[in-house]
C-alpha cells in the first residue's frame, strides 16, 4: 500500500503531473462530483490500482485510511 496519498482537484492535473513520486512513495488521486468520483492521476508501481482507474467513494476511503499521510492540493 502507498504511504502517501496525494488528492488533487481534476482541474488540477498540472499539480498532478508535477508531483514527484519515489520508488514506493504513493500515488495521487483527483477527486470530482461525478461518478466513480475518484480517479488514479499518477502512480508507483508495484500498486493495488491503476492509473486511470476510477475509484468509488469507498475505494478513495480505504486508500486514504491506508495511508501513513495524506496531503490535499
Amino acid at each position: 500500500m502507498s504511504s502517501i496519498v496525494y488528492v488533487v482537484h481534476p482541474r488540477e492535473r498540472s499539480i498532478a503531473r508535477s508531483i514527484c513520486l519515489e520508488q514506493g512513495s504513493g500515488l495521487v488521486v483527483s477527486l470530482d462530483k461525478t461518478l466513480p468520483p475518484g480517479k488514479v492521476e499518477r502512480i508507483i508501481e508495484p500498486s493495488l490500482v491503476r492509473r486511470d482507474e476510477g475509484l468509488s467513494y469507498g475505494q478513495v476511503l480505504e486508500l486514504l485510511l491506508k495511508a501513513e499521510k495524506v496531503i490535499a492540493l
